[in-house]
């Protein structure tokens, strides 16, 4: 934890410097740290709602941190259109509980607000959580075979999950919180809600025929089963 929580502080020293580069001899003190397999709490589903719903007996297989884009096509209406996401995941089971979870929080949120603009800062997040164990797999869109539009596919430790939205919830100024029910897949989970969003989200209008854009977020995926 004690590593960790250096690695992190130095990400923050980072922040703090107005994001000046990371020195090459500074980036280098962050190999990670081993975990014991960490049992992952149910997602903090937010209370007077119904669009996100967890049911009786259901348990977390994994969570993990994306951190990538989502993507925006302009419409002819001059408003953007989601054209799908693509993100790394890695697997931060462990920090979602206390004592870490309040230091992870700001800590994401930061490295959102920074990647497209400082690859030094996102590279040093990503080498703390190479070690516990690192990445676990790849989060992106492909086209609906059976019908029209795209589907959100995860690959997790070489297992797949292809969702469909069951509902979604606003956390402005971020991307929406989301739950996807599995429409095909060979992992166990049969749900995954998105949580803890930073960025993401699209400007409010566009001037049609300009280019797509990809929007900087982050997010927690919880793989629920049961």
């Amino acid at each position: 934890m004690r590593s960790f929580i250096a690695c992190a502080s130095s990400v923050l020293f980072a922040l703090a410097a107005f994001a000046a580069p990371m020195p090459q001899e500074a980036a280098a003190r962050f190999p990670g740290f081993p975990l014991p397999k960490c049992k992952a709490p149910l997602p903090p589903i937010p209370a007077n709602q119904t669009q996100l719903v967890l049911t009786a007996g259901q348990t977390t297989e994994i969570a993990a941190f994306g951190m990538g884009t989502q993507n925006y096509t302009c419409g002819a209406d001059g408003k953007y259109a989601s054209f799908g996401a693509e993100a790394t995941l890695f697997d931060v089971s462990c920090f979602m509980t206390k004592p870490l979870l309040p230091l992870f929080q700001p800590l994401s949120k930061a490295v959102q607000g920074l990647q497209a603009t400082n690859p030094d800062v996102s590279s040093a997040f990503s080498r703390c959580l190479g070690g516990l164990p690192g990445k676990v797999g790849t989060h992106y869109f492909r086209p609906n075979p059976s019908g029209s539009g795209i589907q959100p596919v995860f690959i997790v430790k070489d297992k797949t999950f292809v969702g469909a939205k069951k509902g979604n919830f606003p956390n402005p100024p971020a991307v929406d919180l989301l739950q996807l029910n599995k429409v095909e897949g060979t992992i166990v989970s049969n749900n995954v809600f998105r949580m803890y969003t930073t960025g993401g989200a699209a400007p409010t209008s566009c001037t049609p025929g300009s280019a797509n854009i990809k929007v900087p977020y982050t997010a927690v995926y919880f793989f629920v089963q049961g």
